[in-house]
This record gives C-alpha cells, structure tokens and sequence, in this order.
C-alpha cells in the first residue's frame, strides 16, 4: 500500500488528525508529509480545517467530501472542543499501543459497522478493540473525565453481553492517573447486572475483566 493510500485510509477510519499524528503513524517525517497533503489538498482530496484549542488553532486533516464518498467513509466527523482531546487521544493510544505489540485495532468507526450486524449484542460502541500481545481481545476505553455513576451501570451492562459472548476478553478503561481511583471506585459500585431483562449479582470473575489503567504508563511493556 502506498504512503497515499495508507493515509487516505487511516483518515477514513479514524476520521480528523494531526499533522504530527499522522507522521508518527505512517513512520514518515511531519515536513514531507506536509508537502504530500498539500498536494492532496490541491488535488481535492483532503481538505484543512482549524479548530478551536488551547492555546491556539489546531489545523487538523480529513478527507473532502468527494472523497470520502469514493472510499465509502460516511458522514464525516464535526468535532467539539470538548471531543477534541478525546479523539485526538484515541489516536495516540492506537500509537502507543502499536509500538507496544497490540495488534488488530478497530476504531469506533468500524466497531460500529460491526454493532450493526448483531445490534443485540453491541449495546455499546468502544473507542476501539485491540488485541495485546498474549492474544486477549479487548475492548478500550479512554476515560478523560469521570462520568456518573449511572453511565458505568451501562457500560458495564452492555460489555458484559460481549464478554459473555466471546466477542471481547477484557475492557480496559485508560483514564489520566488523577482519576485512577476515582474511575476505578465507580466501576466498584456497580454490583448488579442488567442482561435480556433479568438481574444478577456481577460476577466476581467477570468483574476482574473490567481494568482500570493509567494514561501516562499505558500500555507497560509485556
């Protein structure tokens, strides 16, 4: 595949990213990647957009419209400020998680094409699945501020339908090391199960699939 089309492709999976994102992921320097996405640019391929950031503009890459419908890529991403840091993040984990051995990772994009095909099971679209390099399948949240109590019951709900399945292994929570604990007491709280219309105490065993992992040590070397 060609450095193009490598790059067309990761845009249509993963929607707007960086300059400095996309260099690290096609393991090419920022200053010839900038040139060929100019040139894209030119070409009416890709298109620049500025969003609103701290502390300044950040320009981010997607596909144009034309192209995103010849590559079958959907309705395109318009993302908050407050989305910003979590896609951008998400991008950053696939990185650090490629450079660590993970392998077969399927963004949100696809995870939801996938959800389609059996809505029974897929209450719940992740950040993306992965696979670590002991050959578990996981489920990845990036978790940058702590939801309610409520939200947790959910997710737990709808993952449990998946682990159950044998479509995951695991469901790993990545959240900033300040919110660790936080994060992790919620996910304690959580004591029922709510599956096809009937209650059950969590399971101990399947309550030690749900991990809570710290953003800046993510992933350790196996």
């Amino acid at each position: 595949m060609s450095r193009v089309e490598a790059l067309l492709r990761y845009l249509a999976e993963e929607g707007p990213s960086s300059t400095s994102l996309l260099a690290d992921h096609l393991a090419c320097p920022a200053t010839e990647l900038s040139a060929t996405l100019q040139e894209l640019q030119a070409q009416g391929r890709v298109c620049a957009q500025a969003y609103r950031y701290h502390p300044e503009p950040l320009p981010l890459w997607d596909l144009s419209s034309a192209a995103a419908r010849q590559l079958g890529a959907g309705r395109r991403l318009r993302l908050s400020p407050l989305r910003l840091d979590h896609h951008l993040g998400v991008q950053s984990l696939h990185l650090q998680a490629r450079r660590h051995g993970y392998q077969h990772w399927c963004g949100a994009r696809r995870c939801a094409a996938q959800a389609h095909l059996q809505p029974e099971l897929w209450l719940k679209i992740p950040d993306a699945l992965l696979t670590c390099p002991r050959g578990r399948r996981l489920a990845l949240e990036l978790e940058l501020f702590v939801k309610a109590g409520w939200r947790y019951q959910q997710a737990c709900d709808a993952y449990a339908e998946l682990l159950y399945a044998g479509i995951i292994d695991a469901v790993l929570y990545i959240t900033p090391q300040s919110l660790q604990k936080r994060l992790h007491g919620r996910l304690q709280n959580v004591d029922t199960l709510h599956l096809q219309g009937c209650s059950l105490l969590f399971p101990a065993p399947l309550r030690r699939r749900f991990e809570v992992h710290a953003l800046e040590f993510w992933p350790q070397p196996a």
